[in-house]
């Protein structure tokens, strides 16, 4: 009896070169996004007024940082997988960035256990990764489609029965969850995909713009390719020195954690019709019953309990009848 002819061996598709357009693009998002964290640093210690965290302007820059990041997800699916999945280096890939999403989880517990990140920027370019695959030999249309699609469903699909903390990860929750880091995959996933349509329109026609294959000038230049070509290694450890040097710092410089809070502090309470005396002794105590009773880092980060929030409140009352007390 014959045997079946064997099907010939797949040819090997070398790896697309990399187009230092999109490594430059990347660099700048990894830059952006370590000015975000570091600002929400400063915020997290008490070293600026400003609540990085809950500012509308700052949200917004975070969420472009996110965006910017899932729509290159898509680009690099096409330039990578657009004439045929290549399955190992895509595993490798997201077994990497798996792990660091993992990692994330919980350090980031360890930390923050009362806002501790579950599905942030890594979990999204994970999951989105693999989604994203379906797509990249669709037509353009296709995908866009769906990128409208995934952008409108949280304001046409949302409802109380995604509140589940199983299903917060899909954002079609009626409540935001209390986390650091959250991109959910609706309507992030609009990002990546819309990301597919622009390089498939791009970068899938032979040949190549001459801009898109132009090597990045200067230092600068040459500076933002090496950060887009390591953006997971310097995502992972950027944190970990920022918090370590600022905690160093705050630890030397004690009172200059407390002196963006005084100065709110005071301001409102003279906008209350208190005098500036009073107001700077009431603040001094409420500065100190913060340190005593070691909130800072809780109230900062906006995780107190019902119970410390009472706690607090009590010292800051008898801060106030402290300070309204005539001078003997």
């Amino acid at each position: 009896m014959d045997l079946p002819p064997t099907s010939p061996a797949q040819p090997h598709r070398p790896p697309r070169p990399r187009l230092p357009l999109v490594d430059v693009a990347r660099g700048v998002a990894i830059v952006a996004m370590v000015i975000y964290h570091f600002s929400w640093d400063l915020s997290f210690f008490g070293l600026v007024a400003t609540d990085v965290a809950t500012a509308p302007g700052w949200r917004l820059f975070a969420q472009m940082i996110a965006g910017s990041f899932l729509g290159l997800v898509g680009v690099g699916l096409v330039l990578a997988h657009g004439d045929g999945i290549r399955w190992r280096p895509f595993l490798r890939r997201l077994g990497l960035i798996a792990l660091a999403a993992a990692a994330v989880t919980l350090g980031s517990y360890l930390l923050f256990p009362d806002s501790f990140i579950f599905f942030g920027i890594l979990h999204a370019i994970a999951l989105t990764s693999l989604l994203g695959l379906a797509f990249v030999r669709l037509p353009s249309i296709v995908t866009a489609i769906a990128a409208a699609i995934a952008f409108a469903l949280p304001a046409l699909a949302s409802s109380a029965f995604f509140n589940a903390p199983g299903l917060l990860w899909l954002g079609l929750a009626t409540r935001v969850p209390s986390t650091n880091d959250y991109i959910p995959l609706l309507p992030w996933f609009g990002c990546v995909l819309s990301g597919i349509v622009i390089a498939q329109l791009l970068l899938r026609r032979p040949p190549l713009p001459g801009w898109l294959r132009q090597e990045a000038p200067g230092s600068v230049g040459r500076g933002l390719v090496f950060a887009g070509r390591h953006s997971l290694a310097i995502y992972l450890l950027h944190q970990l020195v920022l918090l370590g040097l600022l905690w160093a710092f705050v630890q030397v410089a004690e009172p200059a954690r407390t002196t963006p809070f005084q100065r709110s502090c005071a301001r409102a309470c003279i906008d209350n019709g208190s005098d500036a005396a009073t107001c700077s002794r009431y603040c001094s105590c409420a500065s100190d019953a913060i340190s005593r009773l070691d909130m800072w880092d809780k109230m900062n980060a906006n995780s107190l309990q019902p119970e410390e929030r009472q706690q607090l409140s009590g010292a800051f009352r008898q801060c106030r009848a402290g300070a309204e007390r005539p001078a003997p």
